[in-house]
């Protein structure tokens, strides 16, 4: 599970893009830099942390979310460039 706060302006908004996959799955909250102080980030922290179910959730979600083969991926389509 994780709190991701977007860099705004950032190139064609490519970090909330990402981020909303994540919401959208259930693996993420998304909080907004201009919306982002400490005692709101503090309060978040703390709904999430005291729920064991929601983290849960969160997790399964994230794990649903993983490429587990990534990086041989990309070795395989750099190589495939390479010929």
């Amino acid at each position: 599970p994780c709190v991701l706060i977007p860099l705004p302006g950032s190139r064609d908004d490519h970090q909330l893009a990402n981020a909303r996959v994540f919401e959208k799955a259930g693996a993420a909250r998304v909080v907004f830099q201009k919306d982002n102080d400490p005692s709101g980030l503090e309060s978040l922290l703390k709904q999430l942390l005291q729920n064991r179910a929601d983290l849960e959730r969160m997790s399964a979600a994230s794990r649903e979310l993983a490429v587990l083969d990534a990086a041989g991926r990309i070795v395989t389509e750099m190589e495939k460039s390479r010929s």
